[in-house]
């Protein structure tokens, strides 16, 4: 499984490159605002239909330009595939050994990718929301059923806000009630049962990078105590005066949070800058490793200049706990010391602009 060849159209400062990239491992290099992470942006695309940077795709397509097109071949299970993502006057299409895909969820499990970038410190420090993001993108590339679960859920979510927000129709509200938790519950019971063994693989590589004695752990906070259905809903029938005046659904899965504990401490109240954020790189080799080891399947990594941040001995450690991968694309600095005694492929971005 891997990428073999990358073409793109009016994607970001790209105008039109094609390249080869059938390599286990491959650089992009150049200085900062010359595009090395638009070509991970663009890989991450073809992987899931949709990017790691923004949610406005509008803005992905070259400046002052009406349509764009990322495509690349790829194997899967030692067998050729063609992707291909156009976006022509705001309508989408995603293209998929020429037959058109409706929904980018249909595309997921083709070429799993972990990207490993400067935002995802978030999942670390950030709200309780961007902690159930990284935990529910874990999950979701285990399971094919479990996207349909969140978006059902919020679905019902969004129409049970809309009546607490006029505060009209309270059977049509308890109608809705039912419904979020019965999808709810099924949430909550996936997510507690990836925390017991993606702990062991977080604890264990952040005592083998960090050299920080002691054992990290994940904790899952939920907001419904109660795996009972007639318990929840009972809780949320007491708790609806309080619903009808903050306008909101103030309990669910929505709610919930994840907690990073050492040694029976929240690791966020006295952890460094530095801690916080090799922590933030583990969680990505963690949820690969955690990937590998329920699926049977290694990734693509995606690691966009998070080396440098590191000092060489926590980065030769990391490299060294890195995830089975069967390709890696890594950018890079033009003077990173990273980049010595390598047998990669380099290309270098200039400007929009690739040489080998």
């Amino acid at each position: 499984m891997g990428f073999k060849e990358l073409y793109l159209y009016n994607f970001r400062n790209f105008s039109n490159i094609r390249i080869n990239i059938d390599f286990s491992e491959v650089y992009f290099v150049g200085n900062n605002g010359q595009g090395k992470t638009n070509l991970l942006e663009a890989l991450y695309y073809l992987c899931y239909g949709s990017s790691f940077r923004t949610k406005n795709e509008q803005i992905i397509i070259t400046h002052n330009k009406k349509e764009m097109a990322a495509m690349a071949f790829f194997d899967k299970d030692e067998i050729p595939n063609k992707i291909t993502i156009q976006n022509t006057n705001g309508n989408k299409k995603i293209i998929l050994n020429s037959k058109i895909i409706l929904d980018r969820r249909d595309i997921m499990f083709n070429i799993p990718c972990i990207v490993y970038c400067h935002g995802d410190l978030e999942f670390v420090v950030g709200s309780p929301e961007k902690k159930r993001i990284f935990f529910d993108q874990t999950l979701s590339l285990l399971k094919y059923n479990y996207v349909n679960i969140l978006r059902d859920y919020k679905k019902i979510l969004k129409n049970r806000n809309k009546l607490l927000k006029t505060g009209k129709n309270l059977d049509l509200i308890n109608v809705y009630t039912e419904q979020l938790v019965e999808v709810g519950l099924k949430i909550q019971i996936e997510r507690e049962s990836i925390i017991e063994e993606f702990n062991s693989v977080l604890t264990k590589m952040f005592t083998n990078i960090s050299d920080i004695d002691g054992n990290l752990s994940v904790e899952y906070v939920k907001s419904w105590k109660s795996s009972n259905k007639s318990e929840v809903i009972e809780f949320i029938q007491n708790k609806i005066g309080y619903e009808l005046k903050m306008k909101t659904t103030c309990y669910g899965p929505h709610r919930d949070n994840f907690r990073f504990i050492f040694d029976k401490m929240d690791f966020n109240n006295f952890a460094s800058t530095g801690q916080l954020r090799l922590l933030s790189l583990i969680l990505r080799s963690a949820q690969g490793i955690f990937f590998t080891q329920r699926t049977g399947r290694k990734p693509i990594l995606l690691l966009d200049d998070v080396l440098l941040e590191l000092d060489n001995d926590k980065r030769m450690k990391f490299m060294n706990n890195l995830p089975n991968y069967d390709q890696a694309f890594y950018t890079f600095l033009p003077d990173s010391s990273a980049l010595k005694n390598s047998s990669a492929k380099v290309f270098y971005i200039n400007e929009g602009n690739i040489t080998e």
